[in-house]
C-alpha cells in the first residue's frame, strides 16, 4: 500500500529536507500513533502481529541518523510494541522474536 501501511513510511523523499520542522513533526505523529493504535485499538490477540509490521521499518529509519528526537520516540515507541501483553498468543510472540533475530526457538 502507500501511505502509513507501506514500508518506509518514515522515510522523507530526497528532494524534502529531512531537518524540517514538518516532517519532524510528521514523523513524531506516526510514531505516536503507532503507540495509539497498539496500546487502545488492537486487541490483545493481535498486538504481536501488529508489532511485527512496525518493528523493523522503525529501526530502519534509525540508518539515516535522524534528529534525536526521532531516535528518542522511535526507542520509545519501540519500548512499548515489544513487551508481552496478557492475552497475547505466546507462539504469536515467539514467532516474533525468532523472526527478529534469524533464529527459531524450539520448544523443550
Amino acid at each position: 500500500g502507500s501511505g502509513i501501511e507501506s514500508t518506509g513510511w518514515f522515510r522523507a523523499s530526497n528532494d524534502v529536507d529531512d531537518r524540517g520542522d514538518s516532517m519532524m513533526m510528521s514523523r513524531l505523529c506516526a510514531l505516536q500513533w503507532v503507540v495509539v493504535l497498539y496500546e487502545s485499538v488492537v486487541p490483545d490477540i493481535l498486538k504481536a502481529e501488529y508489532a511485527r509490521e512496525f518493528i523493523t521499518p522503525i529501526i530502519h529509519q534509525l540508518v539515516d541518523i535522524p534528529p534525536e528526537q526521532i531516535i528518542f520516540k522511535s526507542l520509545e515507541v519501540l519500548a512499548k510494541i515489544t513487551v508481552p501483553v496478557e492475552g497475547e498468543s505466546a507462539l504469536s510472540r515467539e514467532s516474533s522474536a525468532g523472526s527478529l533475530s534469524g533464529w527459531k526457538s524450539v520448544e523443550k
